[in-house]
């Protein structure tokens, strides 16, 4: 039948019948329903493989067959190799419980943004960096969310789905390159690469060239992508967002690179603070305002580690669902860490003494009580004019 086909072994054998399909379950056409040249493979064990490797589909051999079907187009008739298989459409739990896990984290993610925005202490260079990351994280998830509540009240349209995975790509991968911004600067600041301007000024004129870095890049891909996926329009995709070789190629690929930045920006700054440390060691300045300013930068290092390694298992588990598309169960773990991303960036960075003491301060300021300064700040000033006076 269609012995040129494939290849068949020992074990092996054709039933003539059409597959039995289990309950909500119907039998389709495979190359009717989605790309008329979608890929087609029977493996030794007699199970078929739709699609490639990077996005396939494997049917048990009794859910499905296989044949020479005949179409017409009213003028020509011919015939085509094709399969008929049990299918199953999406669970639509799924996509309600990864809107509310990511709802989740967006609103952590939100009160993040509020507290270092409420705090002119944290409103700094660094904190702006972070801000601008959290902004980009919060569009992209809140998008993403979107596109899945659409996709459950089924009112989601293929143009409205192209322009929210455009947006979400361009907001989520902006994420990353301010990710990367963060691992650059911690090491600038570590490896004594310093201008001559005042630092206001210079603090304004780095975040503007981060700024330009961040969001120049990401529009320049998200141009490629455009151009290359959704122009012209195609009717080819059969899924919202980025999916199968796309995805590998567009979103995780670029991700994978700013990694490996990351991970070498840490790896020098790690090392440099080690020099330092040995370099100062001698003079046991315990007290000096450069050593304060040393282990003010080690507490931002060690936070952007902590935010390095939540978003990498991030990475890691979103790159081993989308590999691993068969096994149900993964997209549970995948949205569970979703619902925790949030609440992670919210515990990193605000639930610290040092913040509690600048909200509580700030709140007595708003209600007008005078603010009592602390024995901390007391010491540092004095250390500040001793050293002035040498």
């Amino acid at each position: 039948m269609i012995e040129n086909n494939m290849k068949m072994t020992n074990g092996f054998q054709f039933d003539n019948r059409k597959p039995i399909c289990p309950p909500k379950e119907a039998r389709v056409i495979v190359r009717e329903v989605f790309d008329e040249n979608i890929e087609l493979g029977i493996d030794n064990d007699g199970k078929l493989h739709i699609g490639t490797n990077q996005q396939r589909e494997i049917i048990w051999p009794e859910n499905y067959c296989v044949d020479n079907f005949v179409a017409e187009n009213g003028t020509a008739i011919w015939t085509s190799f094709n399969a008929i298989v049990c299918f199953k459409p999406s669970s639509q739990d799924h996509y309600i419980i990864n809107s509310a896990c990511m709802i989740i984290s967006c609103v952590f993610i939100l009160m993040t943004v509020m507290v270092y925005t409420w705090l002119p202490e944290l409103n700094n260079l660094h904190g702006r960096i972070l801000i601008s990351y959290l902004i980009c994280l919060f569009v992209g998830y809140a998008l993403i969310a979107s596109m899945k509540m659409l996709l459950y009240f089924n009112k989601n349209s293929r143009e409205m789905c192209d322009v929210l995975t455009i947006v979400a790509y361009f907001f989520l991968l902006a994420a990353f390159f301010w990710l990367n911004v963060m691992c650059f600067d911690i090491w600038r600041t570590f490896s004594g690469i310093h201008g001559v301007m005042t630092n206001k000024i210079r603090a304004r004129d780095k975040f503007c060239t981060y700024f330009l870095y961040a969001f120049g890049i990401t529009i320049m891909l998200t141009i490629l992508l455009i151009l290359l996926e959704y122009y012209p329009m195609s009717n080819k995709r059969t899924s919202c967002f980025l999916s199968g070789n796309n995805r590998f190629l567009y979103l995780y690929i670029p991700i994978l690179i700013l990694w490996l930045a990351d991970t070498t920006f840490f790896i020098l700054t790690i090392v440099k603070i080690r020099e330092i440390k040995r370099q100062t060691s001698v003079l046991n300045s315990k007290d000096s305002v450069t050593h304060d300013v040393q282990n003010k930068e080690r507490g931002r290092l060690c936070l952007y580690i902590k935010l390095y390694i939540v978003m990498g298992v991030n990475w890691v588990l979103e790159v081993v669902s989308a590999h691993a598309a068969q096994n149900n169960n993964i997209w549970v773990y995948t949205d569970a860490y979703n619902a925790l991303i949030g609440f992670f960036i919210f515990f990193i960075f605000v639930c610290k003494r040092k913040t509690f003491l600048l909200m509580k301060k700030r709140y007595a300021q708003f209600l007008g009580k005078p603010v009592v300064r602390s024995q901390s700040s007391t010491r540092t000033m004095t250390t500040s004019v001793k050293i002035t006076r040498v």
